[in-house]
């Protein structure tokens, strides 16, 4: 994990699993910058070909400092994006339960109670076995 300074902070962690997820997280990464007109807003969607970052209503991993490239995706995985609003979090985990695919922030649990002037917008892309994800799966 890294931290760099200033608002065009990002925290990265690639290529790793949360315990107790649905899926492998292999992206996370805080959003740089204040989103441009209307900033950033929490969003969910799912990654194709053909339907990248554009659907979060992101510009690409542009808007990740230093983001990495995603790892290919194959036939037998479905990927998922969520645009989740937070603070000191540094992971995340996706849950699919009842037909629904969601994403909760993690944080490493200490005890210190810390209060966020700013919320931090972060990016969490999880690849999940294609035939572990329901039919109409919606994403919340």
């Amino acid at each position: 994990m890294r931290w760099a300074a200033g608002a065009a902070a990002a925290l990265l962690l690639t290529g790793c699993s949360s315990q107790g997820t649905d899926g492998d997280l292999v992206l996370f990464a805080a959003l740089r910058g204040d989103g441009g007109p209307g900033g950033y807003r929490a969003a969910a969607g799912e990654l194709t070909a053909e339907r990248g970052f554009d659907a979060l209503g992101l510009s690409g991993p542009a808007a990740v400092s230093g983001a990495p490239e995603l790892p290919e995706l194959t036939e037998d995985l479905r990927r998922f994006a969520f645009v989740l609003v937070g603070c000191r979090h540094d992971s995340a985990r996706l849950r699919i339960s009842d037909g629904v695919a969601a994403a909760e922030l993690l944080e490493d649990g200490t005890t210190t109670s810390t209060a966020c002037a700013v919320p931090v917008y972060f990016l969490a892309v999880f690849d999940v076995p294609a035939d572990t994800v329901p039919d109409g799966v919606l994403l919340g």
